[in-house]
């Protein structure tokens, strides 16, 4: 999508006329400020003045060093007129400080190291009359060392119904001369053009909007010349013309706005191409055989994506171009082309999450035999990139085929079309895992979904299956062996970060206790205990500090007396390049195999996703905010196990009887043989798990996004429909992550969306009717006659919310996961929450400062008071688990 977003400063001083009006976006974004000299005081009286001009953004993100013309203060002003008293909320977007004054009154002030949309909230309480809105932004000072981040300011109206835009509230930007409004008008009109296949046509549509408002004024718009030409007229309402892809050379329909001609079509020739690669594939995605329909639905889908995102890299268009009509031949000649794979080949698998195509590298030994032949069955190397990489660099550095740092051969590039490998003595994978998902939820399940999907097509012997990777999947290479303690052989964890209490913003004693679990939880360290069979290669250079990331880990591994290996090369962060040389990581992983039936079995755990290993079972956990653990060995037929924090266990040992003792009592049985707690006893028999916590129905919050979810915006209460829209997308994209939640209104949702999905109700029940629907059986209440909350005891408040995670009451195999607030402001503050969250969260706006943040506990600033007394922090309501039967 080409976009232009013009910062233009019309030229001529406002004069003495009409007052000139502005209005926001259609949600509510306002780019269209007056201008006021340098030096301004906050009782500037008139926008009329000498040295006044109209700054006009097309785009909501505004770009202040275009506008500062060298200067590293900006002010800005707006009059705000009201026949009524009326409240306005402004949201706020920054890099450096802003200062505010509505009228003689300073009302609000703003320093932000960090842009984000909607990251400060203001409130304007308007009376009958005529106000002035003044701004005052200051440039962020670049600290010793570190460049100046990028100069940026946004901001969104909303009314006193917290719909986007100013309501009854009337804005100028003082006097403008008739033609100086309609230029600033043009200015402000923003063009989106996009590329499309539509019904296997290639087609061009171009969408004209104010999307970060303007003066309103008229625009006349022209499209193409002579007897094709369209006109029409924006006078606030978007314009959109689709027209078709020419067939060859540039496209000839000049674009004009008030007369001024815009470019359009300069991507023509380039989207060209990869259009008309999609086009060919297109016919065989439907019918494509199990063994390639995901493959080619990437491929796809990357061609929509790079077409989409305007991908600058000539050399990986031309690929996918390549590949994608090679791929066509084949179909056509009726070959299914990744039925069987050697070598390496760019594959993918279909994700139960959100029915995408997730990719994966791949390579196969030239000498591996197929499923059905007497040939072996091979080892497995699971290999994961950083948090800054992609899965096809780290894929080849794996190979020990590095990329070329001196020629300045990028990470991207490296993993696009860098040498690949052409012998290995193992299958080797590298999934993109989700992208920046720390291989947790939703990137967990995706590198489980592919090793599937490898099993599936490959002779994979199960006892050799092995894992590595580097800075986040280092970390991953310990996270998801601790968690899966039977299915992997070995692990190579690289500069991995296996402590969370050596972050600093969790190294101290803010965190509650209800923080230090989820922390525990969070951390490879403390689930250690179920690495008894798994033999690992732990490296972190000296000069990646801190060193205890690492270090930590491995003496809780030598406590333990396991296997461990650990390095400390004169290095960097960078670790892998060395110990990958020559494909030497292959020898050291090859020596190792995963017991059959071993003699002793421990397993920990604090979540009902991964509560067995071997032959054990955890069948039930006693407390939400416990690990569970058992340690068991096998000698001769009779298992002496220690258990601690469980409700109930199963052994299913090898063999037609065993004996089993649990402290003082004995029991035998045909294996599978289930204990059930019964008070300070155990007996024979299954837990019953009615009404339980189990994978699927459990928390904590986080713990949803291992399903396939569905948003559901509540549409029902006009005040709250457009935060409630806001906050369900900024949930269901979570930065960095690479995934395709569904956003839906309450009204759309469908009975199969109910009985098969995880559904995050946005929204309180006056406004989510699915919400209300079921409220009543939920554990968090919500109380309308007194706008309270009740969880914990009673919450009150302007900007009080809740989220938390419950069964569904008419789908039992699944959760609910509900973000709500009394108030439109109050579930607009969900957007604030941090990263680790119990099974339930009560806030308000003090959890401002943990925006980004691992912890509640662990944002917090000095406000300046004598001696740090009383810093500022982030502070819950209240919070905690729910009991492990979800006792309303």
């Amino acid at each position: 999508m080409m976009s232009l977003a013009l910062a233009v400063l019309v030229g001529a001083p406002l004069l003495a006329s009409a007052q000139t009006e502005v209005r926001p976006g259609a949600e509510g974004w306002l780019a269209t400020f007056a201008r006021l000299p340098a030096g301004t005081t906050p009782a500037q009286t008139n926008l009329d003045c000498d040295g006044c001009t109209v700054v006009v953004g097309a785009s909501p993100r505004v770009d202040l060093a275009e506008w500062a013309n060298g200067q590293s203060v900006v002010h800005l002003g707006l009059d705000l007129e009201a026949d009524d008293a009326a409240t306005l909320y402004a949201l706020v977007g920054l890099v450096g400080e802003l200062k505010v004054w509505l009228d003689d009154a300073e009302v609000g002030t703003f320093v932000r190291g960090r842009d984000r949309e909607d990251d400060r909230l203001l409130t304007l309480a308007l009376t009958p009359g005529r106000h002035r809105l003044r701004l005052r932004l200051t440039a962020p000072v670049p600290q010793q060392g570190v460049p100046t981040r990028r100069w940026r300011f946004r901001w969104r109206f909303l009314d006193e119904n917290f719909a986007p835009g100013l309501g009854s509230v009337r804005a100028d930007v003082g006097s403008l001369r008739a033609g100086d409004a309609r230029t600033a008008a043009r200015h402000a009109l923003h063009v989106a053009e996009a590329h499309d296949l539509e019904a296997g046509n290639l087609t061009i549509r171009l969408r004209l909007d104010m999307p970060a408002g303007g003066v309103s004024r008229a625009v006349p718009v022209a499209l193409g010349a002579d007897e094709e030409r369209r006109e029409a007229t924006w006078e606030g309402t978007p314009i959109e013309w689709t027209l078709p892809y020419p067939a060859r050379g540039p496209l000839r329909a000049p674009l004009a706005i008030d007369g001024e001609t815009r470019p359009i079509g300069a991507r023509v020739a380039i989207d060209r191409p990869l259009l008309r690669a999609m086009a060919e594939l297109a016919p065989h995605l439907e019918g494509a055989s199990e063994w390639s329909r995901a493959a080619l639905q990437w491929r796809y889908d990357e061609l929509a994506r790079a077409v989409r995102d305007a991908d600058p890299d000539r050399r990986w268009r031309q690929w996918l171009v390549q590949d994608a009509r090679a791929l066509a031949r084949e179909l056509r000649r009726g070959r299914d082309p990744f039925r069987h794979v050697r070598g390496y080949a760019r594959m993918a698998h279909t994700s139960a999450l959100d029915g995408s195509a997730q990719p994966y590298e791949l390579f196969v030994p030239p000498g591996y035999r197929g499923r059905g032949s007497a040939g072996r069955a091979w080892p497995l190397l699971i290999t994961l990139h950083g948090f800054k990489g992609n899965a096809g660099d780290y894929f080849r550095n794996t190979f020990g085929l590095a990329r070329d740092w001196r020629g300045g051969e990028t990470l991207e590039a490296h993993g696009r079309y860098g040498v690949a490998p052409t012998e290995g003595p193992m299958i080797v994978i590298a999934p993109q895992g989700r992208g920046q998902s720390m291989y947790r939820t939703m990137g967990e399940v995706d590198i489980l979904e592919a090793i599937a999907d490898v099993k599936r097509r490959f002779r994979i012997d199960e006892r050799r299956i092995y894992i590595t990777g580097g800075s986040m999947g280092g970390t991953g290479a310990a996270y998801l062996p601790f968690r899966h303690p039977d299915l992997f052989a070995a692990s190579a964890a690289l500069a991995g970060y296996h402590d969370q209490r050596v972050r600093q913003d969790t190294h101290h004693a803010g965190l509650t206790t209800v923080e230090q679990f989820l922390q525990a939880e969070r951390s490879d360290i403390d689930w250690t205990e179920n690495a008894v069979h798994l033999p690992m290669l732990l490296v972190r250079g000296t000069r990646d500090r801190p060193l205890a990331w690492t270090r930590r880990q491995v003496e809780r591994l030598r406590e333990l007396r396991y296997r461990a290996e650990h390095r400390e090369p004169a290095l960097g962060h960078n670790v892998w390049t060395e110990t990958y040389a020559e494909g030497a990581i292959f020898d050291w992983l090859g020596r190792y195999r995963r017991p059959r039936n071993p003699r002793r079995v421990r397993l920990r755990t604090a979540r009902e996703r991964t509560l067995e290993s071997h032959w054990v079972r955890i069948d039930a956990r006693s407390e939400s905010d416990q690990f569970a653990s058992v340690d068991a060995t096998l000698r001769n037929g009779e298992i002496e196990a220690t258990v601690d924090g469980v409700d109930g266990v199963t052994f299913s040992p090898e063999g037609e009887v065993v004996r089993i003792r649990i402290g003082d009592q004995q029991f035998e049985g045909a294996p599978p043989l289930s204990l059930r707690r019964a008070g300070d006893a155990w007996e024979v028999g299954a837990v019953d798990l009615t009404g339980r916590k189990r994978a699927g129905v459990s928390g904590p919050i986080r713990d949803v996004f291992h399903e396939r979810l569905v948003f559901v915006v509540g549409t029902q209460d006009p005040a709250h429909t457009f935060l409630n829209r806001r906050v369900a997308h900024h949930w269901a994209h979570p930065p960095g992550v690479d995934v395709r939640y569904p956003v839906i209104d309450d009204t759309d949702v469908t009975p199969e969306m109910i009985a098969n999905a995880t559904l995050v109700l946005v929204g309180p029940p006056w406004s989510n009717r699915l919400h209300a629907r079921w409220s009543r059986q939920l554990p968090v209440r919500f109380d309308w006659d007194r706008r309270a909350i009740h969880a914990g005891g009673t919450h009150q408040g302007p900007q009080v919310g809740a989220v938390f995670v419950a069964p569904n009451p008419d789908a039992p195999d699944h959760s609910l996961l509900v973000i709500a607030g009394t108030t439109p402001l109050g579930t607009w503050r969900a957007r604030f929450l941090p990263d680790i969250l119990p099974d339930w969260v009560v806030y308000d706006e003090e959890v401002e400062l943990a925006r980004g943040q691992w912890s509640c506990g662990g944002a917090r600033r000095d406000d300046g008071s004598p001696n740090g007394a009383d810093p500022v922090s982030c502070r819950y309501r209240a919070h905690g688990f729910f009991d492990m039967h979800w006792r309303p």
